[in-house]
């Protein structure tokens, strides 16, 4: 089943989600597609951290705005 992400517009079609202008039409245009958060929008919904991101030294200092 092909969706649409409603929050980024990504599409997910042939087991992928990906950015495609010319399939987000194309798919628009259908009646059976799913609206569904892609993974990305799902974990900044939830508030999912999946890491931390330590930065530090000379180059953080000197680059800090």
């Amino acid at each position: 089943m092909d969706n649409i992400c409603p929050r980024c517009n990504a599409v997910y079609t042939n087991l992928r989600w990906s950015f495609n202008d010319s399939l987000l039409k194309e798919l628009k245009g259908r009646k059976d597609i799913e609206r569904k958060l892609c993974p990305g929008c799902d974990k900044i919904a939830k508030r999912q951290v999946d890491g931390i991101v330590n930065l530090k030294g000379t180059f953080l200092l000197q680059h800090k705005n």
